[in-house]
């Protein structure tokens, strides 16, 4: 199967980004756009904070996009810094902290 994109102008494009109440911080936006393939999380983090996604009924793929810090799944933790992409399988919480020079971290994911 194809993606279902259609093309349109640009303002019909555009997304508004509502924090996403599945961040126990309230550090992240949700971009979803009217397509069902995916919808993108960016969250945001000061030096030194911390922010705990819900685990999410699909897998997601994340890449810090600048600064540097953890992710923490199952107990597990990995070092992060721009550029790095991680895989998250479905039904497992992400824990992120952001290191001296704060965290931006993107990812697209699929529920349902």
């Amino acid at each position: 199967d194809m993606l279902t994109y259609e093309s349109k102008d640009a303002a019909a494009q555009r997304l508004d980004a509502p924090v996403w109440d599945g961040d126990s911080q309230k550090g992240t936006v949700i971009y979803n756009p009217p397509i069902p393939e995916f919808a993108v999380l960016l969250t945001t983090l000061a030096p030194g904070a911390c922010s705990e996604h819900r685990a999410l009924d699909g897998p997601s793929i994340i890449i810090a996009t600048e600064g540097s810090g953890t992710y923490t799944v199952n107990g597990k933790k990995a070092e992060v810094h721009t550029g790095r992409v991680f895989f998250i399988e479905a039904n497992q919480a992400l824990q992120i902290t952001a290191g001296a020079s704060g965290l931006i971290v993107g990812g697209a994911f699929l529920e349902g």
